[in-house]
């Protein structure tokens, strides 16, 4: 069974119960509230916005008994404002034996420092196979893919265990000042193991934006530049004609 959940955002600070204006330190969210509500909120200089989440399980209909969550409410995203500034997904993330889930969460992130552009995203996960290899063969992994505006696909990366890839990082193909997220979250519980999850992080880092002014000097000096070497071209053209004429006039004389 798949279970969607709608999203949308347009609003700073966090829009919960209200509207709270700044930054917000340490707290803690409900995915399912902020995707009702439209809700987003900010750490350090970026928003983020624009929460979904499907989920899909198999066999086809999500048992609690077996799979977890089977639904946003129980997952919740903590703002990180340590070092690199991010979230944190956390819950029962869970697969028994013989079963599978599968969660995608979206978001957009938002550099709101006009002079700076997001150029990297860091992913980081606790996920278990229990037991490990080779008693068990239950799986755990995270695919990261980052789109820009214009749904362009600008990074991509994994978490897994098996094999044992905690973190990872994303080096986008180009700084964006907002970007679109997609964690595809994986448990498969195997023929004599389970799977588990209990966080996943997500660290932001970016890139100082050129000032127009900056740009347009830059580009200026590129066009002299170029003028220049056109110039220094065209006069040791002229230079060249004037011996050969030079030399054939000599040979006239001789």
């Amino acid at each position: 069974m798949i279970r969607n959940f709608a999203l949308g955002i347009v609003c700073t600070g966090v829009t919960l119960l209200g509207v709270v204006t700044g930054p917000v330190a340490a707290a803690t969210f409900n995915l399912g509230n902020l995707i009702d509500s439209n809700g987003s909120f900010t750490v350090g200089d970026k928003l983020f916005s624009d929460f979904t989440a499907t989920i899909d399980c198999q066999p086809a209909v999500c048992n609690p008994a077996f799979v977890s969550p089977i639904d946003p409410d129980s997952i919740s995203v903590t703002t990180l404002d340590t070092g690199l500034e991010g979230i944190r997904f956390s819950g029962p993330f869970f697969a028994d034996a013989n079963n599978a889930i599968d969660v995608l969460i979206g978001y957009s992130v938002e550099a709101l420092d006009p002079n700076m552009a997001i150029s990297d995203i860091h992913l980081a996960f606790n996920g278990q196979p229990i037991p490990p290899p080779p008693m068990g063969n239950s799986r755990t992994s995270v695919v990261e893919t980052v789109f820009d505006l214009d749904n362009n696909i600008i990074g991509q990366t994994f978490v897994s265990n098996p094999p044992p890839i905690l973190n990872n990082a994303i080096d986008l193909d180009k700084p964006v000042k907002k970007a679109k997220v997609v964690k595809d979250i994986q448990l498969k519980g195997g023929t004599t193991g389970i799977a588990t999850i209990s966080f996943i992080d997500q660290r932001v880092s970016q890139t100082k934006v050129p000032e127009p002014g900056t740009v347009g000097s830059l580009v200026l000096f590129g066009l002299c530049g170029m003028g220049l070497i056109l110039k220094r071209q065209r006069e040791q053209s002229v230079n060249l004609r004037l011996g050969a004429v030079s030399k054939d006039n000599h040979n006239v004389i001789s």
